[in-house]
């Protein structure tokens, strides 16, 4: 129902919020809390995973694309983000992990 729909749009708002505070509140570097930000707002916007490309980083973010393959390695390696390479899929989608639910995906 649109109540139902209502409450998992909060709680993944709430989720994306608490999940971007806890990047803000890390040791990363700051071109990987850029990133991390953009690839938040991005899924903000489409609620079904993370489809920024990497061009669409670079491009968002005005960072070399040196800068963000190496900053995306870095949240990708300290489990901030996971990217879906699936065959299927047309494009590469990075999804956020919450760190604080064991291995758990919004």
């Amino acid at each position: 129902t649109g109540i139902e729909a209502r409450v998992i749009m909060e709680t993944q708002s709430q989720n994306l919020n608490a999940w971007l505070n806890r990047i803000f509140d890390s040791e990363l570097p700051p071109n990987a809390k850029l990133i991390a930000s953009y690839i938040n707002s991005y899924y903000s916007k489409n609620n079904d995973g993370l489809f920024p490309t990497k061009k669409m980083i670079k491009a968002g973010c005005s960072l070399s694309e040196e800068t963000v393959e190496e900053y995306v390695h870095i949240l990708i390696n300290e489990n901030w983000i996971f990217l879906s390479n699936n065959p299927c899929d047309s494009i590469n989608k990075f999804l956020i992990i919450q760190k604080n639910e064991a291995n758990s995906q919004i």
